[in-house]
Order: structure tokens, then sequence, then C-alpha cells
């Protein structure tokens, strides 16, 4: 498992951001500061694997507290 978006909690594909030739998308980011969205723009979703940022939240990932 790498650091990428595909992997991220932060990631939202519910919003989807379009460059102006509908050729490149880039998708929604829920980490704090930023523009709102990832950090390059993609064509195909299997490219979310190969980049990300330095705030990446696991999503795979439980916290626990004890009292």
């Amino acid at each position: 498992m790498g650091w990428s978006c595909a992997e991220c909690a932060n990631l939202d594909r519910t919003r989807r951001q379009w460059d102006e030739n509908h050729y490149c998308y880039r998708y929604g980011c829920s980490k704090d500061g930023g523009d709102g969205f990832i950090c390059f723009w993609c064509r195909m979703d299997s490219q979310l694997k190969e980049g990300g940022c330095g705030s990446f939240t696991n999503s795979k990932c439980e916290q626990l507290s004890f009292f």
C-alpha cells in the first residue's frame, strides 16, 4: 500500500472538477488548507494511485480510545 489519493480518507469522489476542455479532472479533497481538490489532474481513476500529498489519512485504520 502506498501513500496515494486512492487509499486516502480525504478523497471525495462526489465532487469532480473538469478542466476547460474536459480532458482531465480532479476529485475533491477534504484535507485542511489547499483549494478543496486533490493536487493533480488525471484522465483515469487508476491514476489516483500515482499521486498524493503530505496530508494522507489512512481510510482503513480505526482509532481506538481507552477510558
